[in-house]
């Protein structure tokens, strides 16, 4: 036998084991993903708007796009607004993250058509595996990451901002910045979804913004694997330039 327990853990009915979760809560999950998937359509379809009409079309851009957002943002968590107006602003605000997350993916068609897709399944991989982990884990059991997660994020928030301020980071400081972001925003769809979890358990089934809280992982993750990718490209083309000089 397994001493780790793989053998049970890799069994297909190991997946749908939810015993912790009851009925409710697990109606209230199936709810805040659809909800997130819908977040993920209208982000794709903000990114594309702006990849194919963006210097057609009037829309904001720059700051008014980022203050446009940050916007949407604020009135997604305001509570005095309908819950059917709200799931309609956090759609608003998904487009508008995928319109502004357009540069980056046109840098990463530019340079390789399957980079893009390989970035969505990276992302769907690493979405995936930590939401099963934190659904699977015993409850409250990655509530202490908070600190650990929050103090992290300052330190990578602070090194960005140093960088705003000096002109740019070396390629240690880059290296950081990126992957240990994908760590700190993995970690986070842990604790995330288990605070959803112990949320929907005492009451809370406010779906939209739990799903706000995921889609903003997700789409952290999203960012940082395709720039990972991109400067991976980048090194391997560097040194197949240095092998032919």
């Amino acid at each position: 036998m397994d001493p780790f327990g793989s053998d049970r853990f890799f069994r297909p009915e190991t997946f749908k084991n939810f015993r912790e979760l009851t009925p409710a809560v697990r109606q209230h999950l199936a709810l805040v993903y659809r909800t997130l998937f819908y977040a993920v359509v209208w982000a794709a379809l903000g990114c594309f708007v702006q990849l194919n009409y963006g210097a057609s079309l009037p829309l904001p851009t720059g700051l008014l796009t980022t203050l446009a957002t940050f916007g949407t943002l604020f009135l997604c968590n305001s509570g005095g607004l309908s819950l059917e107006t709200r799931q309609r602003l956090l759609m608003l605000f998904a487009a508008l993250q995928g319109y502004g997350a357009a540069p980056v993916v046109q840098v990463a068609l530019d340079v390789d058509e399957w980079l893009l897709l390989q970035a969505l399944l990276a992302t769907a991989a690493v979405f995936g595996a930590f939401s099963l982990a934190a659904l699977h884990a015993k409850r409250r059991s990655y509530f202490y990451l908070a600190s650990w997660l929050g103090s992290a994020l300052s330190v990578l928030t602070f090194l960005g901002l140093w960088g705003l301020i000096t002109g740019g980071l070396g390629d240690w400081s880059l290296a950081v910045l990126i992957y240990g972001g994908l760590m700190v925003f993995a970690g986070y769809v842990i604790l995330d979804t288990q605070v959803i979890v112990e949320r929907a358990s005492n009451g809370d089934r406010d779906h939209v913004r739990h799903s706000l809280e995921l889609w903003m992982d997700l789409f952290a993750i999203f960012v940082r694997v395709v720039i990972a990718m991109l400067r991976s490209q980048e090194m391997r083309e560097r040194r197949r330039r240095e092998q032919h000089k």
